[in-house]
């Protein structure tokens, strides 16, 4: 996730703590307070539906959603999965840091993390506009800042003092090695994504020869607006999450496919200004989706379907949004319809959204 994408995810309190690009914090659409009071979440239970594992104190939903927290509490005992053993060198990996941190060596536990995160990048892919350069493990960087739920982070703010050097720009939350080797290799391709964005971004900055040319801070800032963010540039980045999915634990499937059906809700809501090229479109990802769920296992759809209506809770998008995005993606929103446990909880939310049934089935 790039670093922007991920403090607009986190409530104001903590956006402060990661904020790394002078200025970009100015450019963020942010809602009122007032709003931003009526969203907040009022329990606990209700703050781990929206956010799995490390759960901040402010979550909120999207500002129409009507969902009940006795709804939310019933959603989340439906929703919760075991996980698959990694593989076994991972496995060796993953103990030895543990038995590092257990004994209070920390230095040496991150430097097993950094081996471990090197040697998974193997099995990354790189898009195009980035070329291939393994990592070495001196060239991952950690911080144990970035929460574990967010993975990892591309900072714009470190391109300038190295331009060629991408490695330079991505941190690590330490926790990452807690994983499967398959997430990893994920996350690094979905920051690789970020990599290509932001290469094509400073190319156009150094090609910029105008009298009054902004600084680097300063021209990042259309590019880092809320909207465009959350939408298009996180999709192109969590698309490639199905590649590996198959591969991933399916507590890890699941967190995935909530990044992937966020970001394409987000997508088909935005609006891009005139002349705009975006990263990637809802059609195009759309159809990888549906072709995906066509050939996956009955396990696999259901969370698609769980993963799909969760997005639509957390976004909260407007009704004509809700319902295109219902049209668009219908085999996957009818599995996780299909599921007893939880259609009341959706047939209060499209009540909530006045959405009726021929809206959408």
């Amino acid at each position: 996730m790039s670093e922007s994408a991920d403090r607009l995810r986190m409530p104001a309190s903590r956006r402060a703590d990661t904020r790394s690009v002078p200025g970009v914090g100015a450019a963020v659409e942010g809602a009122p307070k007032a709003q931003r009071d009526q969203q907040r979440i009022g329990n606990q239970a209700a703050q781990l539906l929206v956010r799995s594992g490390h759960v901040p104190a402010e979550v909120v939903l999207g500002h129409r959603s009507a969902l009940g927290n006795q709804a939310v509490q019933r959603l989340l005992q439906v929703q919760r999965q075991s996980p698959v053993a990694p593989a076994s060198s991972w496995a060796s990996r993953r103990s030895a840091v543990r038995a590092a941190r257990a004994r209070g060596d920390g230095p040496e536990a991150d430097r097993l993390t950094r081996d471990a995160i090197a040697a998974a990048a193997t099995g990354a892919t790189y898009p195009a506009g980035v070329p291939r350069r393994l990592p070495t493990p001196g060239d991952i960087r950690l911080d144990p800042k970035i929460t574990a739920d967010a993975h990892a982070q591309t900072r714009p703010k470190d391109i300038p003092a190295h331009p060629t050097d991408y490695w330079r720009w991505l941190s690590f939350t330490p926790e990452l090695i807690s994983g499967t080797e398959a997430q990893v290799q994920s996350v690094i391709t979905h920051e690789l994504v970020h990599v290509a964005q932001f290469t094509a971004i400073w190319k156009s900055f150094e090609q910029d020869t105008s009298p009054g040319k902004p600084s680097w801070e300063e021209f990042l800032k259309p590019y880092q607006l809320r909207k465009r963010v959350e939408g298009p540039e996180e999709l192109q980045a969590h698309v490639t999450s199905l590649d590996f999915l198959n591969r991933l634990a399916p507590g890890e499937q699941v967190i995935a496919l909530r990044g992937v059906f966020s970001s394409y809700v987000s997508t088909v809501a935005y609006v891009p200004p005139a002349g705009e090229a975006v990263a990637i479109t809802a059609a195009e990802v759309g159809s990888k989706v549906l072709a995906y769920f066509a050939g996956a296992g009955g396990a696999v759809r259901q969370r698609m379907g769980a993963a799909l209506w969760w997005s639509l809770i957390d976004v909260g998008p407007a009704r004509a949004t809700f319902i295109a995005v219902l049209r668009e993606l219908r085999p996957v929103a009818l599995a996780g319809y299909a599921d007893p446990a939880v259609r009341p909880v959706y047939d209060e939310l499209l009540q909530a959204e006045g959405i009726v049934q021929k809206d959408w089935r």
